[in-house]
């Protein structure tokens, strides 16, 4: 789920928006953070050693580990444990409205 992004990569040859557990090829030595997808990154070379830049393949993180989530027997449940995920983030619960004063 998008919800859990740290932040969000596009493959800067096709467009392609890359996700958590998927894979990107990026310069280790470039201050810009591009990204490659790997379909991209093979068709063109990035394989190889492109002095001053040096390719390599990273995968993506999720900000959290879903797999408590996926492991829920049933709705109820996968909804208690993600709340009990995201119970540190900020925006989590109910917004008051101006009239909640």
């Amino acid at each position: 789920h998008k919800s859990r992004l740290w932040k969000v990569y596009g493959c800067i040859e096709c467009g392609r928006e890359i996700f958590p557990g998927e894979k990107r090829w990026l310069c280790g030595n470039c201050i810009e953070e591009y990204s490659y997808c790997v379909s991209c990154g093979s068709s063109l070379g990035l394989v190889r050693r492109h002095l001053p830049h040096q390719m390599y393949l990273e995968e993506i993180d999720w900000e959290i580990d879903p797999s408590p989530i996926e492991q829920s027997g049933s709705t109820s449940q996968a909804m208690m444990k993600a709340f009990d995920l995201y119970s540190s983030r900020a925006l989590l619960g109910v917004r008051k409205r101006r009239s909640d004063k």
